[in-house]
């Protein structure tokens, strides 16, 4: 648990309480959270049940970076290469650390522009040696101890070494919204601002150079609202005193209006579903994909209410059981289950699992969507 703000350990106030997932066994995160929020630093995280170790299984388990499609490898790499560019541009750099890699594409792109490169991801003991620059994109998001990261940070960095932090922008949630509570879930446990990545930068003797925001494509219909900072190693050996004032800007009320509007669409999610669940009486309900909405709708419901088959393309929830109702996997080998059974969707994208349910042999009479990101 973190009940004090991990940047300046005051006391927070509590933003919101998104709904829970439904259990799976073997879990290895807990299920339910609560989201707090400091307004000295202008920081939100996730406070929960799960400690360090939990996380660290987690991502040692299940690491997502490794099964990027092709596209989302396109978009990577063009964005590898702006971050590259915008460090070279603050200082010539001839080695630099991809820390929280995922994968080597990062590296790869560096070793082009002639400059040494290494990755380092979760497990690694310590750095071991020194960069003129290190790179964390899309990673301080996931970890429980942002002082070890700093550790590694100051550790691993020449006198002087230069520092790029990227992230999802929590005051820009609310901007490109994509589906009630999203940004939310397990895996993303601190919600930055400009304003706090640059408190936590300095708070760890880290000179700001540069900070923005922008949209980060990561697919080609969803954007990520980021922020970064540029900053440099300090010759303080000391970290600098915590924030002792508000920011200028506080995101709350951009944040507050995302959880709003995330808490209608999900009541609309839970409406829509009851409205199929008494209308199907007497034929079987199938309730296929299961992403963050379907997970958090199992959670919703009460044991009369779940879906008589729960079904997934993939296989992330192959033979595991989910609310206690087994997972089934569609493929050419069939449906598993009523020819007259109606098929429930709750997707973002969800024309495509339409498109592969047809396929399946599914009719689409008998299929009925929830487009998530659209109902609130």
């Amino acid at each position: 648990m973190r009940p004090n703000c991990p940047i300046c350990a005051r006391r927070p106030f509590f933003a919101c309480d998104p709904p829970p997932f439904a259990a799976v066994p073997g879990a290895m995160l807990a299920q339910r959270f609560t989201v707090r929020y400091c307004p000295h630093c202008d920081f939100y995280w996730n406070d929960s049940a799960s400690g360090a170790a939990d996380y660290e299984r987690y991502y040692l388990a299940a690491n997502k970076h490794h099964a990027r499609n092709e596209q989302a490898r396109r978009l990577d790499g063009a964005y590898f290469r702006r971050v590259q560019r915008r460090i070279v541009a603050a200082r010539p750099v001839r080695s630099i650390l991809d820390y929280g890699s995922g994968d080597l594409q990062f590296e790869a792109l560096a070793r082009e522009r002639g400059i040494a490169c290494s990755s380092f991801d979760v497990g690694a003991p310590s750095i071991g040696r020194k960069f003129d620059a290190i790179a964390c994109l899309h990673a301080m998001e996931h970890f429980y101890s942002l002082d070890t990261a700093f550790g590694h940070f100051r550790a691993g960095l020449r006198p002087g070494g230069l520092l790029y932090i990227a992230v999802p922008d929590a005051a820009g949630y609310e901007r490109t919204y994509y589906g009630a509570f999203n940004a939310l879930d397990l895996e993303h446990i601190n919600h930055f601002t400009t304003a706090s990545l640059c408190a936590l930068a300095r708070t760890h003797g880290f000179d700001v150079l540069r900070s923005g925001r922008a949209d980060r494509p990561v697919t080609a219909t969803v954007d990520y609202p980021e922020t970064w900072v540029l900053a440099q190693r300090s010759a303080r050996r000391v970290a600098a005193p915590a924030a002792t004032r508000a920011p200028a800007r506080s995101s709350l009320a951009t944040f507050s209006a995302y959880c709003e509007r995330s808490a209608r669409e999900f009541d609309a999610l839970l409406g829509w579903y009851r409205a199929r669940r008494s209308a199907g009486r007497g034929r079987q309900l199938v309730l296929y994909g299961l992403g963050s909405p379907a997970l958090r709708l199992l959670a919703a419901l009460p044991e009369g209410s779940l879906p008589d088959v729960l079904a997934d393309g993939g296989k992330a929830f192959r033979g595991v059981d989910v609310a206690g109702r087994p997972v089934v996997e569609i493929s050419a080998r069939g449906t598993h289950w009523d020819a007259n059974a109606t098929v429930l969707v709750v997707a973002v994208h969800w024309r495509a699992i339409v498109e592969f349910l047809a396929a399946q042999g599914v009719p689409s009479k008998r299929i009925e969507v929830f487009e998530w990101g659209r109902a609130a």
